[in-house]
């Protein structure tokens, strides 16, 4: 087997090759796609943070959309906030 790595977006469903490998064009290939987030954890993570945002702001709260949650929440269970 050859192997080749690279990295790319997959955008509707195609994997762009890179110019550089185009002699693989008209090949077969067995692809393995390894992500650098599971996206289903990540949009779990999306769903809470905007969970956390509504929360906030049905209480009338304002904060920095940016604002790093976790550390927040790290702070408040140790009782700096």
């Amino acid at each position: 087997m050859f192997a080749i790595e690279f990295k790319t977006q997959i955008k509707d469903g195609v994997v762009h090759i890179p110019e550089q490998y185009k002699e693989l064009y008209q090949s077969k290939a067995k692809i393995v796609v390894l992500l650098e987030t599971d996206p289903k954890t990540a949009q779990v993570e999306s769903n809470k943070k905007a969970a956390f945002f509504k929360a906030l702001s049905d209480r009338h709260i304002s904060v920095e959309k940016n604002i790093n949650i976790d550390g927040l929440m790290q702070d408040i269970n140790n009782g700096i906030c």
